[in-house]
């Protein structure tokens, strides 16, 4: 018995050493941070609304950190590969990613058995940046006065209007299933392998409607070649402001606005943590940055880093009995 309660102190006295040890270390690494390039992985390809963002972000936020932050893509997998890889990387604060609810929250029921972290343990929200309204749109020759005439022609036939998305269980096609069960109609649901070739079916009337984020059909809209039926947001966007909400046309429920954040590997210092976020709230309270979101059909998210957290933590509760409906249904892995 005595040789069990010394061997038990000299264990635990051994962690104490260690601890004692290791903290200069650590605190000297938070208090050097950053002292290198910082790299923040965009988990789409270049072009899409979360390069944008995580471009936009990283000029802004290397003049507050005094090191360069470099974005790189690596796409593939509905976002999980990209994500995977950060959630895999030492925690030391110098690789992060972009993420958005449709690649943090949904893989967990549209990839399931696929991927081999799990996003709410083994990623740190740092906090929201800005978020993307989903458009409902359509082809600008369709024959359609707006959404309601859209609405009465898809009861009158079930499954003949065709809309596209950017891949089965996508944020896209939540969006296009929260419209078919709001407004009780049955769509035919043409899911494409990302936006850009959605958007090329659409302008050439292969498919009748799209939901998409803004920031994707912001210049087929301006060209005139896409036609902007309703905001699936909670108010009508600036760069829009004569599109109602779906809330304004009766549809209170079709509501999906895409946001995005920055998540550093789970295990990351703590003081690193709270450097990354007080960095972030100032990049998020500069005007020129919100502009240049707002430019790009993004609006800039409001809120702190914990305040996110709960909103994570909502989203993580409330979108995958949705998913796991739709995956099956469509299969989705």
């Amino acid at each position: 018995m005595q040789r069990f309660i010394c061997s038990n102190w000299l264990k635990k006295l051994g962690m104490l050493v260690v601890a004692v040890i290791s903290w200069p270390i650590i605190s000297a690494h938070a208090q050097s941070y950053p002292s290198k390039p910082i790299t923040i992985v965009s988990p789409f390809a270049a072009g899409g609304t979360s390069d944008v963002v995580a471009r936009s972000l990283a000029r802004v936020l290397e003049q507050d950190l005094g090191q360069a932050v470099i974005v790189v893509n690596r796409a593939g997998a509905g976002g999980t590969l990209g994500i995977g890889s950060v959630a895999a990387a030492s925690a030391d604060g110098y690789t992060l990613v972009m993420g958005g609810l449709g690649s943090i929250v949904f893989p967990s029921v549209v990839y399931h058995g696929k991927i081999k972290y799990d996003a709410s343990k083994d990623l740190v929200p740092l906090g929201a940046v800005g978020y993307a309204p989903t458009v409902i749109a359509m082809n600008s020759s369709f024959a359609a006065a707006g959404l309601k005439d859209i609405i009465a022609a898809a009861k009158a036939s079930p499954n003949k209007i065709a809309f596209a998305s950017a891949g089965i269980g996508g944020t896209l096609h939540v969006a296009g299933v929260l419209l078919e069960r709001e407004a009780g109609i049955a769509l035919n649901h043409i899911p494409y392998k990302g936006g850009a070739p959605a958007m090329t079916d659409l302008i050439a009337g292969s498919v009748d409607l799209a939901l998409a984020d803004l920031t994707l059909l912001k210049p087929f809209i301006n060209g005139g070649r896409i036609r902007a039926l309703a905001i699936a947001s909670a108010e009508r966007s600036s760069m829009l402001p004569d599109v109602p909400t779906t809330a304004e046309l009766g549809l209170p429920k079709v509501r999906l606005d895409t946001w995005y954040a920055l998540f550093a590997p789970k295990g990351t210092p703590s003081a690193v943590i709270t450097n990354l976020r007080s960095a972030l709230e100032k990049v998020k309270a500069n005007p020129n940055f919100a502009a240049t979101l707002s430019s790009q059909g993004l609006v800039a998210m409001k809120g702190n880093a914990e305040a996110f957290e709960e909103q994570l933590k909502r989203d993580f509760e409330t979108w995958p009995p949705l998913l796991t409906r739709i995956c099956a249904q469509n299969a989705c892995n």
